[in-house]
């Protein structure tokens, strides 16, 4: 065989192996044109986490780079590392992406090299673990402070319900301690959900089937539907959903939160429905977790909107006899178990909690 034709031969087979290494690299790999934005070629990971297809990207526009572009003319550093949010449409979902931007020049044209991969799952990952470190640190220091809260408030108690016994009923010394003492008691019931929430304790996971302990928090509930209110209960559990790895008991806890928030958001009459039902969540990895979603929801007041972002603030509350720490605890051992707790709501229209607990090893790559 003549030397030339082998030369191009071991040519061929180097832009094969070139094109191989750019469509099956695991990052999404973009060739931009810089000031226009337009995609020039994309790797198989770039339709992937793009939600496109074939003929749908290439041509398209990809902005999100501009900002990426202006850094790396700045900082005049061969590549800028960088973040993009970008949507995928077709399953309505938000990416943050780690974008890696470079430039290069073919002749007098320049072109720009796009690396990104997805880091939603990692961020989530740590903005979870930032608010349990923050939970945990609050825990600690309003611990602190209820125990030396403690000890004068019982004294303050006992005097004052000493004093109550040396007045008769229907008098106005009578009526004036007994108001001091309720308010007594209302900053001890407050010091002992503080020290409840400082004393987190570990959850004792063990692996059992979610719809008895569902049953069981149901049934604490009921009998409290109807004492003020006219309150209809619908429950709706899809048949053989997986068992989970929980603790029975907090689990309960925060069912029963949930539902004791949804009676008290309804002010006369409505109804609430608790669905529980499998469902498949596709994580920032290209994983689909399999997850058992729980779903609370109630016809009463809802949320205003300024308050969603606020609800699970630990000692924030709209109630007049709230503390401020059911949901805080509610979503502290949510995560614990490793899922997520979200909300929905609608002023004058009703809330819905979204409690989504992973199925053990039940993950898919995609």
């Amino acid at each position: 065989m003549p030397t030339s034709d082998i030369a191009t031969q071991q040519l061929l087979q180097q832009v094969e192996w070139y094109r191989t290494l750019f469509h099956k690299a695991p990052d999404a790999l973009l060739i931009l044109q810089p000031h226009t934005w337009t995609i020039l070629e994309a790797n198989e990971q770039a339709h992937r986490l793009l939600d496109a297809q074939d003929d749908e990207l290439i041509g398209s526009t990809f902005p999100f780079i501009r900002r990426s572009y202006k850094l790396l003319r700045q900082t005049n550093a061969p590549v800028v590392l960088d973040e993009a949010i970008v949507e995928q449409p077709r399953r309505r979902r938000t990416l943050i992406l780690e974008v890696a931007l470079c430039s290069e020049f073919i002749g007098d044209q320049e072109i720009l090299i796009v690396a990104a991969r997805d880091i939603s799952e990692q961020r989530e990952l740590t903005e979870k673990m930032i608010q349990t470190d923050k939970l945990a640190l609050l825990g600690k220091l309003a611990g602190g402070v209820a125990h030396e809260i403690r000890n004068p408030l019982a004294a303050m108690s006992l005097h004052l319900q000493s004093l109550l016994r040396r007045f008769p009923r229907n008098t106005p010394e009578h009526r004036q301690i007994q108001a001091i003492l309720e308010g007594v008691q209302r900053i001890d019931a407050i010091v002992q959900n503080t020290l409840s929430f400082s004393r987190a304790v570990p959850p004792n996971m063990q692996l059992q089937p979610i719809e008895p302990i569902i049953r069981d928090a149901v049934a604490l509930l009921r009998p409290s539907l109807h004492r003020t209110k006219l309150i209809s209960l619908n429950v709706e559990i899809e048949p053989d959903l997986p068992p989970l790895l929980v603790d029975a008991q907090q689990l309960e806890q925060v069912l029963l939160n949930l539902l004791s928030n949804a009676v008290e958001a309804i002010t006369s009459k409505g109804t609430i429905t608790l669905r529980a039902r499998k469902i498949s969540e596709l994580r920032g990895s290209g994983l689909h977790q399999q997850m058992v979603e729980i779903q609370i929801s109630d016809t009463g007041k809802g949320i205003a909107p300024e308050d969603l972002s606020k609800i699970f603030m630990p000692f924030f509350t709209r109630k007049p006899t709230g503390t401020g720490l059911g949901l805080s605890i509610t979503q502290r051992i949510i995560l614990e178990h490793g899922g997520t707790i979200e909300v929905d709501s609608q002023l004058n229209k009703g809330t819905t909690f979204y409690v989504k607990l992973p199925v053990p090893g039940q993950a898919k790559q995609e």
